[in-house]
């Protein structure tokens, strides 16, 4: 009875149970009480991490644990119920800048003062991959969330990794100051990213990605070209670039050269790179690339918040081709693509070319875009 009276007399004073049961279970004669707060504070718990001070912290997404980047070289994952430590991740003589859970929870991602990115097991401990590539301490990490991609920053620069082989993607640049924060939208299809120079960017992670790819194949001599279906899923594409082909360039589209013929049919917003293919950046293209989005949603009357704009896109490393289209349910997908807008069709089944040749090229083709003006 005295343990539990004085148990209630520590308890908050408007809390339900001191309101229910101060009156009948604390005796009188205990007069000298102890002062409380009012009420119940939102604090659950008090979760010791010992080892210096803390940099970052890192919810997982059920919510069961936490991941906490500390001062004293490492990273320290905790039980969320318990309290318990459940593992540490070490970098060896660095402060952890950066710690981040993947969507799954499997992995987590710690970055130090050293530049280096470390993807370990999140219940084992063993490390999966060393990510180099910065030069100067990290300030910001975050995983894709479909897992696939990790991105790092460090002073003005964006690294994305390949978060299942450790392979570089690509480098983010433009910023003239330090980025300190990295965020993915929740397609993984962009990135935007917050800078000391007072900037906000919006990247499109397909977008630098292809333009990395095709400075790597071109180097072998041959040229070779990107088509991205964009613009309402399930009718053949999608926003977030889900469909992304990369083949040998072919002859039939238009000439390389800056007076060659265009041979493009329907509404469409076309730029030709100057100078050398090595020297085309990704930043560059994707303010073209946004510039022309703009352009074919004025063009299709779109509202300012509409959130697709249906159009197909081939990227070369001397040109970037934005084609706009028509949404028409009753066509195969293949035939609303790039190539297929361009009279190049791809069926899964003769059955479905039989189809379009009964139609009549001239016919599907009127139906899956704007006449040029």
């Amino acid at each position: 009875m005295q343990t539990y009276s004085s148990a209630i007399i520590f308890a908050p004073k408007k809390s339900i149970i001191r309101q229910t049961f101060e009156a009948s279970h604390v005796p009188k004669w205990i007069t000298g009480l102890p002062k409380v707060q009012d009420s119940w504070n939102a604090c659950l718990r008090g979760l010791e991490c010992p080892f210096g001070s803390h940099d970052s912290i890192d919810f997982s997404l059920n919510g069961k644990r936490i991941i906490v980047g500390s001062g004293n070289y490492i990273a320290q994952l905790l039980d969320i119920t318990t309290g318990f430590h459940l593992n540490k991740f070490r970098h060896y003589g660095f402060n952890v800048t950066k710690a981040v859970f993947s969507p799954s929870g499997d992995l987590i991602a710690s970055a130090s003062k050293n530049g280096r990115v470390r993807l370990c097991d999140a219940t084992t401990g063993v490390l999966c991959s060393i990510f180099r590539g910065h030069l100067d301490r990290i300030d910001a990490a975050a995983f894709s969330p479909d897992g696939g991609v990790i991105a790092s920053t460090s002073g003005s620069t964006v690294h994305l990794w390949n978060a299942a082989t450790g392979e570089h993607r690509c480098i983010l640049e433009g910023h003239t100051g330090h980025v300190y924060h990295v965020a993915f939208s929740g397609d993984s299809g962009f990135i935007v990213l917050a800078a000391g120079d007072g900037k906000v960017r919006l990247w499109s992670k397909d977008i630098c990605v292809t333009v990395d790819v095709l400075q790597q194949l071109n180097a072998s001599g041959h040229a070779y070209y990107v088509f991205l279906n964009c613009g309402f899923a399930g009718v053949g594409a999608s926003g977030s670039h889900k469909h992304i082909r990369v083949l040998p360039q072919p002859t039939f589209f238009f000439s390389d050269q800056p007076g060659g013929h265009i041979k493009v049919l329907y509404r469409h917003f076309l730029h030709r790179f100057q100078g050398e293919t090595s020297e085309v950046e990704p930043a560059i293209v994707l303010d073209l690339y946004t510039e022309m989005l703009l352009r074919a949603k004025q063009s299709l009357s779109l509202p300012d918040d509409a959130q697709e704009t249906p159009r197909n896109v081939i990227l070369t490393l001397r040109w970037l081709l934005l084609i706009t289209r028509r949404i028409d349910p009753g066509l195969e997908v293949s035939v609303l693509n790039s190539t297929g807008m361009l009279g190049s069709a791809w069926l899964r089944t003769r059955g479905k070319m039989d189809v379009r040749r009964a139609l009549g090229p001239s016919s599907v083709l009127d139906r899956a875009g704007i006449p040029a003006e």
